[in-house]
């Protein structure tokens, strides 16, 4: 029987004695920085215009028109002037809350006023 020779340094074979270019490693790091310092660059250079463009021109407010111009949408549309709106319906809640009113007159039921309401139930216990 003939003997088979293997070599010393595993199955395969020997080890790989030439290693990766250094120069390769380098150039293709510097290429990805490079592309990186670009793309940062150009973001920077962008979100600049944009925010020139914002100041130049503000955004058109409904606000300042004086009546809708041509026919009104459908229902329910938005509110012209939400504050007033908002004032008056607080109003209108403060006035149910501490205000007088008949609520069902021929069965006698009555609206005082939430203070009111609160003694009359603390004086008599709930009851």
């Amino acid at each position: 029987m003939k003997e088979v020779s293997r070599p010393a340094h595993g199955p395969h074979g020997s080890h790989e004695t030439r290693d990766i270019s250094m120069r390769v490693v380098v150039w293709t790091a510097l290429g990805f920085m490079g592309l990186g310092a670009v793309g940062l660059l150009l973001s920077a250079l962008y979100l600049g215009m944009l925010d020139r463009g914002g100041r130049q021109q503000p955004p058109r407010s409904i606000r300042h028109e004086t009546a809708p111009q041509g026919p009104l949408p459908p229902e329910p549309r938005l509110q012209m002037s939400p504050q007033s709106d908002m004032k008056a319906m607080r109003d209108q809640e403060r006035e149910l809350l501490n205000g007088y009113a008949w609520v069902d007159r021929p069965g006698g039921r009555v609206r005082i006023p939430i203070e009111r309401a609160m003694e009359i139930v603390a004086t008599r216990g709930g009851k």
